[in-house]
């Protein structure tokens, strides 16, 4: 598995996709059973963005992309995140939780892209 990370990486997505409802049961199935991880982890994020959101932050604005992302799912039925450009905390750079650091990206792209500032070249 570490020598071919991204091949088997590559089978799980597939294998995901094609079997979202099981996917999806095993998800609520372990949130159930963690409960405490599971709001260890939701205080823990939640926390990073309060202080990664500097008092000039334009609130207005960042409320605004969550809800149009937000109206662009339900509205066109598409499956989209708001993702941080520069991760909060990321490996070796820390963004900001402000409106000019925020994406709307696909959701598969998002989670591919995990907590790590890809650059294009």
């Amino acid at each position: 598995n570490k020598k071919n990370k991204e091949k088997v990486n590559k089978l799980n997505m597939e294998w995901a996709a094609k079997n979202r409802d099981t996917v999806n049961a095993n998800i609520k199935k372990w949130k159930q059973k963690n409960k405490d991880l599971v709001y260890f982890y939701t205080a823990t994020r939640r926390a990073k963005k309060k202080n990664a959101t500097p008092a000039w932050a334009d609130m207005d604005r960042i409320k605004y992309t969550y809800a149009h992302c937000h109206w662009l799912n339900k509205t066109f039925g598409h499956n989209m995140h708001v993702d941080h450009i520069v991760p909060l905390n990321g490996k070796n750079v820390c963004g900001l939780h402000v409106h000019t650091n925020l994406q709307i990206i696909p959701a598969e792209e998002n989670l591919r892209k995990h907590n790590k500032l890809l650059v294009q070249e």
